[in-house]
């Protein structure tokens, strides 16, 4: 079985909460198998690494199938569009942003 791999560039602190919110969003989807959950040899096997490119810190993240790599880039996308849109928002209204993009309450 050959790998799927796939590099995600962090240009910020934002991007990497982002980062982590696209790997728990990964994880509940899948969890949402339940065929997956019952038989634990099922489940797709997923491997992080770290690492620092020549301007950026790397996510390098490994998927055993393209399926799955082709949905944890989507949640990626919708994760980077959503918290543009966030910003954006919270810009014209002048409201504090957090880490990220959602505005703050006092």
């Amino acid at each position: 079985m050959s790998e799927v791999v796939v590099r995600i560039p962090l240009q910020s602190s934002l991007d990497e909460d982002r980062f982590s919110a696209t790997v728990d969003a990964f994880a509940r989807w899948r969890g949402d198998d339940s065929l997956r959950a019952r038989d634990p040899e099922l489940a797709p096997m997923l491997m992080v690494r770290t690492e620092w490119g020549p301007r950026n810190l790397l996510k390098t993240v490994v998927f055993e199938q393209r399926g799955e790599a082709a949905m944890f880039l989507r949640l990626w996308r919708s994760g980077r569009a959503q918290t543009a849109r966030n910003i954006l928002r919270d810009a014209l209204m002048d409201r504090p942003v957090t880490a990220l993009g959602t505005p703050e309450t006092a």
